[in-house]
């Protein structure tokens, strides 16, 4: 449910600011070519078939929920499936060797990838990151608001008390970059000063860590949707902006808790959408920029569930 309102509030802060007026006229040959897909060839696509064709064919969405049946499945095995989870825990930690010596890299790969956009577009384009990092950073105060919100209409707690004691797990968030790395920090500020059950906050906030990124996966792909299809001069319809929360919304269910996995997403939600990466390739240098603020919201709102759902668990134990 915050995914989608996330995602909603990317999509109405993104439009609130006028991309459309910055001038690259290269870029904007792109509107004669771009075809927006339906609803339904979207939903369509959702849907897991061939799980090797869609490796292939790079549609990331059906292999999610293909994964996420997998998943669930296991379990079911009980001792049948040990062979097969030591195999993934194995694989996993593999992936994140691999990704971190991807990560080590990275800047100079930023880099190469930024100069051929400047050089061909101009020093033009860093006028529009401007608007965009403003916009990135009030779409995501607005939904620290919401998370305050729905502390104090579902769990009866004052909004501020629990910035104050949760303030340290903020400030991680926004040194760290990585919702993984706070972890720690974010369970012993709920269980130590908001008071919350030390079996929620583990459960919630670690379940958080991987499926509840609402500012990398949900709000920050929609304003990069949104920026890129203003500068084409491509006119996104109400089907468009909800094909959008549909796939940001699912698309938090795939990000993983740690730096740059946003562009992945981003990456993801533009070709479900039918739009060109140059608006991605334009912001990527200034990631980190962003980066800060959305993991902010991304261990906010695991903490902000965890309030919740302890004070539910509380009330029907009574």
């Amino acid at each position: 449910i915050t995914a989608f309102i996330a995602s909603f509030v990317g999509i109405i802060c993104g439009n609130i600011v006028n991309f459309s007026s910055i001038n690259i006229s290269s870029i904007s040959q792109h509107s004669l070519q771009i075809n927006l897909p339906n609803i339904k060839d979207t939903l369509l696509n959702m849907v897991p078939g061939n799980i090797i064709i869609d490796i292939y064919n790079n549609r990331v969405i059906p292999i999610i929920i293909f994964a996420l049946l997998f998943g669930l499945s296991l379990p079911i095995l009980s001792d049948r499936g040990k062979v097969i989870k030591s195999f993934f825990d194995e694989l996993s930690q593999v992936m994140f060797k691999i990704t971190r010596i991807i990560i080590t890299f990275s800047p100079l790969a930023i880099f190469s990838l930024v100069l051929p956009i400047t050089n061909k577009y101009g020093l033009e384009t860093f006028h529009s990151i401007v608007y965009f990092v403003l916009t990135v950073y009030l779409a995501c105060i607005i939904q620290l608001i919401i998370y305050a919100l729905l502390i104090l209409i579902f769990a009866k707690v004052n909004p501020i008390k629990f910035y104050k004691q949760f303030w340290p797990a903020m400030i991680t968030a926004f040194t760290t970059s990585s919702s993984l790395a706070t972890l720690p920090v974010t369970i012993e500020s709920l269980v130590d000063k908001v008071k919350v059950k030390k079996h929620v906050a583990s459960f919630v906030v670690s379940l958080g860590s991987t499926m509840k990124m609402d500012g990398c996966g949900a709000l920050y792909p929609a304003i990069v949707c949104i920026f890129t299809a203003s500068i084409i001069h491509v006119k996104l319809t109400i089907i468009q902006y909800l094909i959008m929360a549909v796939t940001t919304a699912f698309a938090t269910l795939g990000t993983a808790g740690v730096p740059g996995t946003s562009t992945v997403m981003t990456t993801l939600v533009l070709s479900t959408i039918g739009l060109p990466l140059d608006g991605l390739a334009i912001v990527i240098g200034i990631d980190k920029i962003v980066d800060v603020i959305r993991t902010v919201v991304n261990v906010t709102g695991s903490g902000a569930c965890s309030v919740i759902i302890n004070k539910s668990i509380e009330k029907n134990s009574k």
